[in-house]
């Protein structure tokens, strides 16, 4: 006769109700992590598309200028920031005028933010040129573990 056959009844509902806690909680946590990286993600995005708007409106007047050693300090500076991993800023041609980047690990996940720079002219917005923010997931994902 089977070994688990025999055993009591008290002891089988026990083994049950352990292994459905087990997987209860394993599936709660996983839940509970996948929500808190959403949350850390969103939250990283709306950070990043904040410095991106706060450096184009920095660059328009180097950008009309065509100043680049200010353009070189301040994608220098934005890089500053532990989560911005590179930076070009491109001419109305989109052709790179400025790229700055530092080393970052290989498997990290990353993205980049795209914006227009715009300088005002006396009637209208002029686009003259672009930025490129490199975005890495690195920090988050290690605050994650």
């Amino acid at each position: 006769m089977n070994r688990i056959a025999k055993l009591p009844l008290i002891v089988k509902s026990l083994g049950l109700s352990t292994l459905v806690t087990i997987v209860f909680f394993g599936l709660f946590a996983f839940w509970e992590y996948q929500n808190v990286r959403e949350k850390e993600e969103s939250t990283l995005q709306i950070q990043m598309n904040q410095q991106a708007d706060m450096i184009v409106v920095t660059l328009a007047h180097p950008m009309w200028d065509l100043d680049i050693k200010q353009i070189t300090n301040i994608a220098e500076a934005a890089l500053k920031h532990v989560d911005i991993i590179g930076v070009t800023v491109r001419d109305p041609k989109n052709e790179p005028l400025v790229t700055q980047a530092q080393e970052v690990p290989t498997d990290a996940e990353h993205y980049i933010i795209s914006r227009p720079i715009l300088y005002q002219s006396a009637d209208q917005p002029e686009e003259i040129g672009v930025l490129q923010l490199e975005i890495s997931k690195a920090r988050m994902e290690h605050t994650l573990l």
